[in-house]
């Protein structure tokens, strides 16, 4: 039998990669993964050395620190030759996950 329309569930694009953005009140982490072979292909977390590094000073949970992982997981990104992924972002797009995304 067939399911009703709207119990559907699309199924990712083989080779689609998502963002996920997990923020909590002192840290922020993002992960580029492939839903489809179920693996976490890149990460960038404020707690990573590198990225504490470039946040001296700036506290771990704050807009600017959301930014700062978003342009580490973009250089990630672009070093492994990762072109495009797919933002599902759902609520508020506003504070950090904003700087995140810009």
């Amino acid at each position: 039998t067939t399911m009703p329309h709207r119990i559907r569930l699309r199924r990712p694009a083989p080779g689609t990669l998502h963002i996920i953005l997990s923020l909590s009140s002192q840290h922020t982490r993002a992960q580029l993964v492939d839903k489809l072979a179920g693996n976490i292909k890149l990460t960038a977390h404020t707690l990573d050395p590198r990225l504490q590094a470039r946040l001296d000073g700036v506290g771990l949970g704050t807009v600017a620190a959301a930014a700062a992982v978003g342009k580490e997981l973009a250089d990630r990104a672009r070093a492994a030759g990762v072109d495009a992924a797919k933002w599902e972002g759902q609520g508020r797009y506003h504070g950090r996950v904003k700087a995140f995304i810009d």
